[in-house]
């Protein structure tokens, strides 16, 4: 079990915040997972017009129509996620690097978390800060 005193980020943790962070995850998992099928499906689509050697601009339109819904799930993720009472705080949010389960990020949403128009989060940030910093030494 995740406590308090073991999150590697602790310094940065918002006051009064549960560890684990509960959120909205059932429902944005559910979300993902619907969009992760419709994006395997046009992913395919395009895959076989390709191998088939379907018309350029038939391909080009498959490869348009994916790009325009991949950024309109980007902006539903992204509202949604802005909607949530724990945006801006950090705590420990379970679902990071690539799984659903058993791994924490430290902010709701960061450019590590989804996609869309944001920066790193406050951890993230400080964490590439030190990095550069090491090297610029």
């Amino acid at each position: 079990m995740l406590e308090a005193n073991t999150v590697k980020w602790q310094d940065f943790v918002s006051q009064n915040i549960a560890i684990p962070t509960p959120w909205e995850k059932d429902n944005f998992d559910n979300m993902d997972l619907a969009w992760q099928k419709k994006r395997r499906e046009m992913n395919n689509r395009i895959a076989a017009l390709k191998k088939t050697k379907a018309r350029e601009e038939q391909i080009l339109q498959a490869e348009n129509e994916y790009i325009r819904q991949d950024r309109a799930h980007a902006i539903k993720v992204d509202t949604y996620l802005q909607k949530s009472k724990y945006a801006g705080k950090v705590g420990a949010f379970e679902g990071a690097g690539y799984a659903s389960k058993g791994l924490y990020r430290p902010m709701l949403d960061c450019i590590m978390f989804s996609k869309g128009d944001k920066p790193f989060c406050q951890v993230c940030n400080s964490a590439v800060r030190r990095v550069l910093s090491h090297y610029l030494e």
